[in-house]
């Protein structure tokens, strides 16, 4: 039921503005960061057709596209998987346990491997000067 969802986590919708380093690791130019419930919306949309573990592994990698911290990632969670259906794409009830999002966090936050360009799904940022 709605009223039994977790309130969005607090700590990755605060500090949307930062800077973001440079190559050489300086701190350069300002930019908020998209609001990441958006992703979620998005990769809920996915739920039906693609799963929910291929839905949650695409949002951890917008998560980490994005610039939110593999910690904050981690904190949304709990608020993914309380809007996932209880059934897989067949409709056969299954568990998608935190685990399975926590272990799809840890994939996406390895190193890019070389030669791939990490790119968000929006632009969810803008810079400014």
């Amino acid at each position: 039921a709605p009223e039994d969802r977790p309130e969005p986590p607090r700590a990755a919708a605060q500090a949307p503005v930062f800077a973001a380093p440079d190559r050489d690791g300086a701190h350069g130019a300002q930019h908020e960061r998209i609001d990441y419930q958006i992703l979620v919306e998005h990769a809920l949309r996915m739920v039906d057709h693609r799963g929910r573990n291929d839905a949650g592994f695409w949002l951890c990698c917008q998560l980490r596209d994005n610039d939110f911290s593999r910690e904050e990632a981690l904190e949304i969670g709990p608020y993914w998987l309380s809007l996932l259906p209880l059934t897989n794409t067949k409709g056969s009830r299954e568990a998608y346990l935190p685990a399975h999002f926590e272990a799809s966090v840890r994939s996406a936050y390895r190193t890019v491997p070389a030669g791939r360009q990490s790119r968000p799904w929006i632009k969810g940022y803008r810079r400014s000067n």
